[in-house]
Parts: C-alpha cells; sequence; structure tokens
C-alpha cells in the first residue's frame, strides 16, 4: 500500500505507510527477513523520488545485504 501511494505521488502518507510496514516486519514477534528486504527496497525508492539520494542508497543497500 504504501508503495501505491509513493507511486501516485503521495510521498508522504507512503513513507508512514511504509514505516508502520517495517516496524511489523522486524518486530520480534514476527522476524520477517524477506519482507523487510522489500520494504527497504520500497525505501529506497520513495527517497530517491524525493531525492535524498544518500537516504535512498542506504535502504537499498539494507534491502541487498538480506537478498544477497
Amino acid at each position: 500500500l504504501g508503495d501505491t501511494y509513493r507511486t501516485l505521488g503521495n510521498l508522504s502518507k507512503a513513507e508512514e505507510l511504509l514505516g508502520n510496514s517495517l516496524k511489523i516486519y522486524t518486530s520480534n514477534s514476527i522476524k520477517n527477513k524477506r519482507g523487510a528486504g522489500r520494504v527497504y527496497s520500497y525505501l529506497g525508492r520513495l527517497y530517491r523520488d524525493l531525492g535524498d539520494y544518500k537516504r535512498a542508497i542506504i535502504f537499498f543497500e539494507q534491502s541487498l545485504a538480506i537478498y544477497d
């Protein structure tokens, strides 16, 4: 849902939803690494779209570390 809001241009809503998703996927009760990796990638896209390339790289690297 967060990535869809990003695509629609509602970047603040996308950031909110992706942040919530990341908290869920990284919580102790779930620990879903693949899900977290996907959210890191979406956050990388979001920050790239915002022009925050340094932050985008951080999230892309976190995603890559999970899938590598």
